[in-house]
């Protein structure tokens, strides 16, 4: 059987979208998945970051009533008693029964800060659209609240809408020029569009107004890691951790780093206090077992892989990742299937058919894994192997002149530390 270029792993985090190198050593040789069929994975970084759940986003606190209640008249006094009942409510985590205070609180129409209160337990219930029509009244009655402009901005970011995002943290700047949560969730947004400089510019000023603000510190490590600054990274994850010393998402961060740098066993260690802390994270399962897989534990990373798709049956990253090891454990037809359900999550995965023409190639299909060569291709043009291992199935399939022509498409895109594959190419075109 011809030798094939590699197996694709995909690492795709809020950090780092990293493919672990198989093995040990400069060779890049991993595990033998067929007769003459080697994997071989690389790494390399991507600008993309994405909010993680909650653990990136920070919302103004919930604002009670600041006047004396015994002067009011009564159809006033029921509504700020029902704001204060509303937010003790909401701190107690009795969200509908605050929903049902603040429901009576707005009655009083100039009462802004209970459209305020009751927007930010909508967004705490994931009722984005009600949240933000919420903030939105709470700004019409008074377009002085700068934590109503905050609380917007952060929906915004939420729902992906990171310019209309922007603006509103800008204008609660503007209104409070010394707030370091809306330079902290600015800077969220700018690291989420690949605007590196601007959000450091911004996490820099949330830690030098607060600082003990480790969520700041925290994204101010990924900002510098993402940069492909580990040295920079590491002591602002460090430093979020002595605040926070429970905060899962820097821990796991941190084993990203350790990672990076090769010191995979303090990676491990991060992850796995970051699953004692939060033991339903199915992102630290995955970037577990793909360090699993790169020490050549295999059961493991395979079982991590099981476990971040028990947790959500939706992450094509976990698909393709498992699939890959069960090619590599030569069980073809189960990698096709987790490849399918990859591509199902994200018909625009280029490792994924990329894989699964691998799969197809070591069962002899050879048309379909043309088929997928080619599609990844489509996707990832500067995808090297895919080219050469289309050139390979192209031979076995009989179509040599085709054969020549991938066979070129690799050598313009090869990168120069793939000098086996180089040279292989080489000689088959010298035929």
């Amino acid at each position: 059987m011809p030798r094939l270029a590699k197996i694709i792993l995909g690492l795709n985090c809020c950090l780092i979208t990293a493919l672990l190198t198989l093995g040990e050593g400069g060779t890049e040789r991993g595990t033998t998945l067929a007769a003459e069929f080697s994997g071989r994975v690389r790494e390399k970084m991507l600008s993309r970051f994405r909010v993680e759940d909650e653990e990136d986003l920070h919302w103004k606190d919930m604002i009670r009533g600041s006047m004396g209640y015994s002067t009011m008249p009564s159809e006033q006094k029921t509504s700020f008693l029902a704001n204060d009942m509303g937010v003790r409510s909401a701190e107690e985590g009795q969200y509908d029964q605050a929903i049902f205070q603040f429901n009576k609180a707005v009655q009083l129409p100039t009462l802004w800060y209970a459209f305020y209160n009751r927007g930010t337990v909508y967004a705490r219930q994931g009722k984005m659209d009600l949240a933000l029509a919420d903030f939105s009244k709470a700004i019409e009655i008074n377009p002085n609240s700068a934590d109503s402009f905050h609380n917007r901005g952060v929906v915004y970011t939420q729902k992906g809408q990171y310019e209309p995002a922007l603006a509103e943290f800008n204008q609660a700047l503007k209104l409070r020029p010394e707030d370091a949560d809306a330079y902290y969730m600015r800077g969220v947004v700018y690291l989420k569009q690949g605007q590196h400089d601007p959000a450091l510019a911004d996490f820099n000023k949330a830690v030098e107004l607060a600082p003990n603000f480790a969520k700041a510190f925290c994204n101010r490590g990924v900002a510098y890691a993402m940069q492909g600054q580990m040295e920079r990274a590491l002591p602002d994850l460090n430093k979020a951790l002595e605040i926070n010393p429970k905060y899962s998402k820097a821990l796991y961060i941190r084993g990203l780093v350790y990672s990076q740098q090769g010191r995979k066993e303090q990676a491990l260690a991060d992850y796995n206090k970051a699953l004692e802390i939060k033991p339903d994270n199915d992102k630290v399962f995955y970037y577990r077992g793909i360090l699993y897989y790169s020490l050549g534990r295999q059961d493991q990373a395979l079982a991590d892989f099981n476990h971040a798709l028990k947790l959500n049956p939706k992450y094509a990253e976990a698909y393709n990742n498992r699939g890959s090891i069960f090619t590599a454990k030569g069980q073809y037809d189960q990698a096709i299937a987790d490849f399918n359900q990859a591509l199902g999550q994200n018909p625009r995965y280029a490792n994924a058919y990329y894989n699964r023409g691998v799969a197809y190639f070591n069962k002899s299909l050879y048309d379909k894994a043309v088929a997928d060569f080619n599609k990844s291709l489509e996707l990832d043009p500067k995808l090297a192997d895919a080219y050469f291992n289309k050139a390979l199935a192209l031979e076995a399939a009989g179509r040599q002149d085709e054969a020549r022509a991938a066979y070129e498409g690799f050598l313009k895109n090869a990168p120069p530390e793939a000098r086996e594959q180089i040279e292989q190419a080489r000689r088959r075109l010298q035929r």
